[in-house]
């Protein structure tokens, strides 16, 4: 640990919370109950934004089911928090990057959850792949132990995070923070805009909005509180797919509809236990079976843009032919005709 950070700025209804020791709503015990810091950081942060009371094994009960003791990641959350009223988008860039993407989206009064080792006191030697790390059976992709917290608090060169593991607040400089950020990203939390909001519960509502603008350009809503359209290219964004666009972010803070452009395509099989949505600069990917299921790929769009500018050069190439060839015909029924030839009598003559 190191000296007392000064915290100027706190999240209004930000508290300590000993998750542990929490009570449950269903009546069963939690069965996680010391392996849900990402359940339980973002089960407060929902509290503050919705003011109702939000506790972590009612999340992790409706992600992962009744009983699941599995690791947990925080994309899993996003459909239960866009349920309830909240985004929950996902912040990636360097640790210099994330302490800044905090400290702002803090001051604006948004909980962001954060991820660092286990052992605060010990310093990650890679934001990506954390000390302790072992492969994952479905990607082959590395991640060790890591320690979950929602910030809640900035002051002069400094953050305040709230660790639900024992339950206290983590006061420290930004560039402690810094040296413990994990995994190279950050989840902000915030309150859905009330125009689109939490998906109108009643169809005059849901009826009033169809067809209006999103806060995503190119986008807008339909009568199905779960369906986004683009007018421009006909096709529509939905269900999961919808809520990884709405939560996805930039390093600089940038949209999905920055980052991917409008949807091209519906959502479509790609391989077993695979399925695809392509937009205008990249594809998103869905596997089931892997730990981190959501991949973006480039490399398709590109090929289709190759193709489709080859075909804009042969169809150019026609369009040159076409335009010299009724130039030739134009030439040729302007010019002046020869004299006519005498007729057989005026010859005879």
């Amino acid at each position: 640990m190191q000296a007392t950070a000064t915290i100027t700025t706190v999240i209004p209804g930000a508290r300590v919370m000993d998750h542990p020791h929490a009570p449950t709503l269903d009546g069963h015990p939690d069965e996680h109950a010391r392996h849900s810091c990402v359940a339980a950081s973002i089960a407060e942060g929902l509290s503050i934004l919705t003011g109702k009371r939000v506790v972590a094994d009612e999340l992790k009960d409706a992600a992962y089911g009744q009983g699941d003791t599995d690791a947990q990641v925080a994309w899993r959350y996003q459909q239960y928090c866009h349920d309830h009223g909240a985004l929950l988008s996902r912040f990636t860039g360097s640790r210099a990057e994330l302490v800044a993407i905090v400290r702002r989206q803090v001051t604006l009064g948004h909980p962001v959850v954060v991820t660092m080792p286990p052992q605060w006191a010990q310093a990650s030697a890679s934001p990506t792949h954390p000390a302790g790390a072992s492969a994952d059976a479905a990607t082959g992709a590395t991640r060790g132990a890591t320690h979950a917290g929602l910030a809640v608090g900035v002051g002069p060169h400094a953050i305040r995070v709230m660790s639900p593991q024992h339950g206290f607040m983590q006061d420290a400089s930004d560039e402690w923070w810094a040296a413990h950020l994990c995994d190279g990203e950050v989840w902000v939390m915030e309150r859905k805009d009330a125009s689109g909001a939490s998906g109108a519960s009643n169809s005059a509502a849901r009826a009033k909005l169809a067809g209006q603008p999103t806060p995503f350009g190119g986008l807008s809503y339909t009568e199905n509180a779960s369906v986004w359209r683009s007018p421009a290219t006909g096709h529509s964004l939905a269900g999961a797919f919808l809520t990884f666009y709405v939560g996805l972010r930039g390093p600089g803070g940038q949209t999905a509809t920055q980052l991917l452009g409008l949807p091209v395509s519906e959502e479509y099989p790609a391989a077993p236990g695979k399925t695809r949505q392509d937009f205008e600069r990249a594809s998103l990917i869905y596997d089931e079976r892997a730990a981190d299921p959501w991949r973006m790929s480039y490399a398709a769009i590109t090929h289709d843009m190759d193709a489709l500018r080859e075909q804009i050069t042969q169809d150019a190439q026609t369009i040159a032919d076409l335009e010299r060839r009724i130039a030739a015909l134009v030439a040729g029924a302007s010019a002046p005709t020869d004299a006519a030839a005498p007729t057989p009598n005026a010859a005879a003559n």
